[in-house]
This record gives structure tokens, sequence and C-alpha cells, in this order.
């Protein structure tokens, strides 16, 4: 769940998998936004993985497109999620959980 300021709850859902040599990741935002992202591998740093944003279907998540995400490991199945549109000016970040 991303929460927004003001307390706005976003349901945020993640899959990871291998494709084409490298990982590859969905990112869909539930209802208020009703999009997905998706990003492909841009590195790694010690615990952290870095994606670029390839494509949107559309909405919300256009303004994702060009932008990056990086997916900090934090231990058992817990990660830390942080999105970032390409000019920067739009920056999220939310603690996720493995299902």
């Amino acid at each position: 769940m991303l929460e927004k300021a003001g307390g706005e709850r976003i349901p945020v859902d993640l899959e990871i998998e291998l494709k084409d040599g490298g990982p590859r990741c969905e990112l869909d935002y539930g209802p208020s936004r009703n999009c997905s992202s998706e990003a492909v591998s841009a590195g790694s740093k010690g615990d952290v993985l870095f994606f670029r944003f390839i494509r949107s279907d559309g909405g919300w998540c256009d303004r994702l497109t060009n932008g990056q995400m990086s997916l900090e490991l934090q231990g058992g199945d817990t990660l830390k999620l942080d999105v970032e549109n390409p000019s920067g000016t739009l920056h999220e970040s939310t603690v996720m959980e493995r299902k």
C-alpha cells in the first residue's frame, strides 16, 4: 500500500520475473490510479536493484515512462520501493512485503 499525503492509500502490486536474460518488473497501481508500468533492469549496487520504466498502459502511469525505480532488499520478505519520474519532480516510496 502506498500512502500519500492526506492519508490516501493506493494499492500497489509488483511482479518481478527473469525475462530476456535479466529481471523485469510490472508495477500495478490500484484505485485511484488504475494503471501499470513495465520496467527493465538498469543494474544493481549492493542490496539495491535499479530499473528503468519502458512502457505503461496509459493514464497516471504515463508520467513514469523513462523514469526509474529502485528496490532495496531489507531482509526477509521485505523491500523498499522507490519510484521517480524522468524529471525527478515525482518521487514516491513504500515498503512492500512478499505475498
